[in-house]
């Protein structure tokens, strides 16, 4: 394998360049848009080789004999984890770039002669369409579900298409989706979850939230008084959006700060972040908040996954949430828990949180988001 980098001030005139010096069967490795203090400044790079002839990759049971009888799935999301992700520059090392360029194409090979990827004879676009999914953090069992769906109502030139392959996916996972509308909120909202998911700051973004859209009075309340720092840090919000702050430790002292605020017309409490391994830690927040009234968002960072995610889904049922919200969409490429969850918990999706910033980085959970991250179709899968 021969592999250059070439970079230019656009895409067309690197592609120019590519197909001149490798001539027209050159792979496309990785692009990656050039920075304002590089050269030339907002350009491109894009990393090409000239591949191996097909008939130097490994056979399906050569792949089956060094791998053991891995699943293919799992061989899938191999690749992606590790050759995915965000663009970064390429090393130009020969032996390097095969390696990756061959076992994605043995993957392909093993998902067909495994039957992972069903009875669809699609001229790798249900192949691709699957990794993509299984990428993306999605379980296996419903991405089949959804391209056996695919493959029997789609018609052949249909099956053939990536784009319309893609959208009949996107619909689907838009529909299965429940969705929890934010004007159906009562007026005491509560946050439960681990440790380190990001409730203090999200407890900031929706009290910001609800006095913009719905031009409401809103009160903050603590009960978290563990965290070293937490008290400082969520009066620190309510100073900067002129809210009024308590911080509480005991169920007398939430029931008479919540009292106090009897004006406001929403009232946004954070709480400690204890583990879901920690059963004594969970008791003790479940006895400070009072029961009813309110409703409860279970607060998950998009990356868990796996028993991880059972596990606190389990733990957290004495809570009785009413929704889950999502923080850190920013921090992950695997977003299958924002659907793996909704249907373990059979909970709908409230809130997403994107970032740092405080409003600005959070905006209400749909369909739309969920396919597009999944899919690939949004710009950060």
């Amino acid at each position: 394998m021969r592999v250059r980098n070439f970079t230019g001030v656009d895409i067309g005139r690197v592609m120019q360049d590519i197909k001149r010096e490798l001539g027209p069967d050159a792979v496309i490795l990785e692009t990656r848009y050039l920075g304002a203090d590089e050269e030339p400044a907002g350009g491109v790079e894009v990393a090409a080789a000239v591949d191996y002839p097909e008939e130097n990759l490994p056979s399906a049971a050569a792949v089956t004999r060094r791998y053991g009888e891995v699943a293919a799935s799992s061989l899938a999301e191999l690749v992606d984890d590790r050759f995915s992700g965000a663009a970064r520059p390429v090393g130009l090392d020969g032996g390097w770039q095969r390696e990756i360029r061959d076992l994605k194409r043995m993957v392909g090979r093993l998902l067909e002669t495994t039957g992972a990827l069903g009875d669809w004879h699609d001229d790798g676009v249900f192949t691709a369409a699957f990794q993509r999914l299984a990428g993306a953090g999605l379980d296996d069992e419903y991405s089949r579900r959804l391209l056996d769906e695919a493959a029997a109502r789609l018609p052949p030139a249909g099956r053939r298409s990536m784009l319309q392959v893609q959208g009949f996916l996107a619909r689907r996972i838009i529909d299965a989706l429940p969705l929890l509308d934010p004007a159906s909120l009562p007026r005491r909202i509560v946050l439960v979850g681990p440790t380190g998911v990001g409730k203090t700051t999200t407890v900031a973004k929706l009290a910001a939230f609800f006095r913009r859209r719905f031009d409401e009075r809103v009160g903050i309340l603590s009960v978290d008084t563990f965290r070293l720092g937490a008290a400082d840090q969520i009066r620190a919000y309510g100073r900067r959006l002129e809210m009024p702050v308590a911080v509480v430790d005991s169920h007398a002292g939430f029931v008479q700060a919540a009292a106090g605020m009897a004006d406001r017309e929403r009232l946004i409490v954070d709480t400690t972040g204890r583990s879901h391994r920690d059963e004594a830690g969970l008791t003790a927040l479940h006895q400070v908040l009072p029961g009813g009234g309110g409703a409860v968002l279970l607060v998950l960072p998009a990356a868990v996954h796996g028993d991880d995610l059972l596990d606190i889904l389990v733990q957290y049922r004495r809570f009785r949430p009413a929704a889950m919200l999502y923080t850190k969409l920013d921090e992950t490429t695997r977003y299958g828990s924002l659907v793996s969850g909704t249907r373990i918990a059979d909970l709908p999706l409230s809130f997403f949180a994107t970032g740092q910033l405080v409003p600005e980085d959070l905006e209400v959970a749909s369909g739309e988001r969920v396919a597009g991250l999944l899919l690939g179709l949004d710009g950060r899968g």
